[in-house]
């Protein structure tokens, strides 16, 4: 597969993009750790980030073309919400 077809997306370093993968299911259950995002706020469907599923992807191998951007707001939400999938504080 070389894309990333649904997910938030920070460039790291040596031509890698930090992934978290978005989801339109389940979002009547949203654990501490996963975001929401509503409809319009850099995704066509109101979704939740699965911080829990992040990953890091090589932009050259994976990334065809960016899907969308999130607001600093949202971003900010899944800053927070990365140091406790991580364990760290």
């Amino acid at each position: 597969m070389k894309s990333v077809r649904s997910g938030l997306a920070r460039v790291a370093a040596g031509g890698t993009l930090i992934v978290v993968p978005t989801t339109t299911q389940r979002l009547d259950k949203v654990r501490i750790y996963e975001v929401v995002i509503a409809a319009g706020d850099g995704v066509p469907e109101t979704s939740k980030a699965l911080t829990q599923h992040i990953r890091v992807v090589d932009i050259e191998e994976r990334v065809i073309r960016p899907i969308g951007r999130v607001s600093p707001e949202v971003l900010g939400r899944i800053d927070d919400a990365l140091p406790i999938v991580l364990g760290i504080s």
